[in-house]
């Protein structure tokens, strides 16, 4: 059973959205057809605001564009949360990757998934396929949290 919690990040789902962790981002298009991509490069940087690194041209930027609601699933040790927000592009080039736009997502609603019956071991992981991936990572990621 979910339980609905204040919009607000727990301590613990916002340590979970410190940079590197995969989330899922969900938006719907502005004639509801859902979309669903996995996301690295996002970061909780204060307890209503998350910031997220997409790709200019993928669809869930034109969703966000487009209404600005997304709902977003983080899944790691001890966390089973979705955030629900409005969303917006804040940024049209990010200085650490000129491919990607910043968004800003502004928490309205959080919503916890376990409710107590399991615990998450471990969330989505990832590894880089390309050599300059890790230091790309760092670099979005320091942007996203202000550094």
């Amino acid at each position: 059973m979910s339980e609905a919690m204040p919009a607000t990040l727990p301590a613990a789902v916002r340590a979970a959205i410190s940079g590197g962790r995969t989330c899922f981002v969900a938006t719907a298009s502005g004639d509801a057809v859902p979309n669903v991509i996995p996301v690295s490069w996002i970061v909780a940087v204060d307890d209503l605001t998350i910031r997220v690194a997409l790709y200019r041209g993928h669809q869930t930027t034109a969703n966000i564009r487009a209404n600005g609601r997304v709902s977003i699933s983080v899944m790691a040790p001890g966390v089973a949360s979705t955030i629900q927000g409005t969303a917006r592009v804040v940024k049209e080039s990010l200085d650490a990757d000129a491919d990607d736009v910043l968004v800003e997502v502004t928490v309205t609603q959080v919503q916890e998934n376990a409710g107590g019956a399991l615990i998450i071991d471990d969330g989505p992981s990832y590894s880089w396929a390309i050599d300059d991936g890790p230091d790309r990572e760092e670099r979005v990621i320091e942007e996203l949290s202000g550094k």
